[in-house]
Formats: structure tokens, C-alpha cells, sequence
């Protein structure tokens, strides 16, 4: 199989190709908040911006331990079956493992903007063809609309095949810590990762179920049985459209107030027990 997933990035990059979000508003006119369109550019400027932090953070941790400690860490606990304080095995092995560090960072980081940029296309399509449903005629406009539903579906579909695999990853690495820095880092790190996945599945969702209710206000009365059907076929889909983790965990709001509170749970239990 596609172990990397490299057939259905390239897939999902030719059907976003045709999509465009430049006549969308930026703002919503009623609350003045960022729409998903206003979002597209942000999210290409929080993606560097995140992994130049986590990597600023994670030098100063690596000087400052390196400067306290005596027995030269390595950048991350591994096990060796030889001494890796002696020069220059000590030096090599750090120069290895900040390279593996370095391309750790880049790759979720990067993954994590992609993500959200995919989904956020997702919804300013979905947003549209909602529009062009209620403005479209009997004749043309309702069968253009279907076509684009289709497309749209796709895309939708081979986001979340492409994202399980990142988001189980997500799921298991949740409540593991280092000390001090590095765990408040990673927490962080994780922490956010966690509110994109939920928070763009949830959009997601939502501008599913509302595309539901600008199908059963568009003009599909006289409209042909074939289109009508059609129009059914995307009600049921856009009701039933979860992103979700390995298809068993949604990747919703109310499954990241899950996660936290189970880690705060477990996290109050450790502490009770160091205490006894």
C-alpha cells in the first residue's frame, strides 16, 4: 500500500486546485469574526511561526542543560550500547539527533497547517455551493450544484483518510512528559495540535449541517426526480460527515474536552500517589 500516504496528498492537492475562496467575505458581517476564507492566509502564517517557537524553545532548553549538567545529555533520552560521553561519539550522536529533531518539528508542524488548510478549503467550498444552491435555477444551476457537491465530497473524504493516521498519533502521544521545559513545550505542543484537529473537524461539521438546510431551501420544487434525488443524497451525506481519528474517535469539540479532562484526571491521581 501507500505507506506515506504520497498517492492521496497528490490526489487531494489536483482537487483542491479548482477551488477558490477570493469572492468570500474575510469577516462575518454579523459578528465581525474571522471566516474561514479570512483564516486561509492566517494559517499559513501560524505554521512557520509555530515551528520557529518550538524550535527557539527547544535550543534553549538544550543550552541550558548543557550548561547545567555535567554528564553531556543527549537531545533526547536513547539507549546506546556504548559510552556516548566520550569524544567525538558524543558529538556525533547530538549532531544526529537535532537533525531528527529539526525534521520532527518541520514535518508535524507542517502536516498539522496543511490540515487545517485542507479543511478550511473544505468549508469555504461547502459555504459556496450553499450560496449557489439558493440562487440556483431549475434548469442549470441545480445539477452545476450537484457536480460541485461531489467534488467537494471528495476532497472532504481524502482529507480524512490522509489526517487518521496524524490524529491517532495525536491521540496516543497525549499525557506523555519530559521535566520542566521540555514537558511544558510538549504539552503545549500537543495541547494545540489537539484544538486543530477538533476545532477544524467541528467547522467542518457544522458547514456540513448547514449545507443540509441550504438544500431544503433552494428551489427543488419542479425540479427533475433525478436532481431531487440528488439533492436528498446530499442531505443524508452532509448530516453524516464526521472527520474522525481511524474512524473511531470524531474529531470534534466534545472529544477534546474529553482528552483534557481525562488528563487532568490522570494527572491529578499521579500526583496524589507521588504525595502518599
Amino acid at each position: 500500500g501507500d505507506r506515506f500516504k504520497k498517492r492521496q496528498l497528490a490526489r487531494l492537492l489536483a482537487l483542491t486546485e479548482s477551488c477558490s475562496w477570493s469572492g468570500l467575505p474575510t469577516r462575518d458581517p454579523s459578528r465581525g469574526t474571522l471566516t474561514m476564507a479570512g483564516r486561509i492566509p492566517l494559517i499559513q502564517r501560524l505554521t512557520w511561526q509555530s515551528c520557529v517557537l518550538i524550535m527557539a524553545s527547544h535550543t534553549v532548553h538544550q543550552i541550558h542543560r548543557l550548561i547545567t549538567t555535567k554528564d553531556r545529555p543527549l537531545v533526547f533520552n536513547a539507549w546506546f550500547p556504548f559510552d556516548t560521553r566520550e569524544s567525538p561519539v558524543f558529538e556525533l550522536i547530538y549532531i544526529s539527533q537535532t537533525i531528527t529533531t529539526v525534521w520532527f518539528t518541520v514535518t508535524l508542524t507542517s502536516f498539522i497547517g496543511l490540515y487545517a488548510m485542507f479543511v478550511a478549503v473544505g468549508c469555504t467550498q461547502l459555504q459556496k455551493l450553499g450560496s449557489d444552491l439558493l440562487r440556483a435555477d431549475l434548469h442549470r444551476g441545480l445539477r452545476d450544484c450537484v457536480c460541485q457537491h461531489q467534488h467537494i465530497l471528495s476532497v472532504d473524504e481524502t482529507v480524512s483518510r490522509l489526517s487518521e493516521q496524524f490524529q491517532c498519533l495525536c491521540w496516543q502521544s497525549w499525557g506523555k512528559a519530559m521535566d520542566s521545559l521540555q514537558a511544558a513545550t510538549l504539552i503545549a505542543a500537543l495541547t494545540s495540535q489537539l484544538y486543530v484537529y477538533c476545532w477544524f473537524g467541528s467547522e467542518l461539521t457544522q458547514q456540513s449541517a448547514e449545507l443540509r438546510d441550504a438544500v431544503w431551501g433552494c428551489n427543488w420544487v419542479g425540479a427533475p426526480l433525478v436532481e431531487q434525488r440528488a439533492l436528498i443524497f446530499m442531505m443524508e451525506v452532509a448530516a453524516e460527515f464526521t472527520l474522525s481519528a481511524g474512524g473511531i474517535i470524531p474529531a470534534s469539540r466534545h472529544t477534546m474536552m474529553q482528552i483534557l479532562n481525562q488528563t487532568y484526571s490522570f494527572l491529578m491521581f499521579l500526583m496524589n500517589f507521588m504525595d502518599n
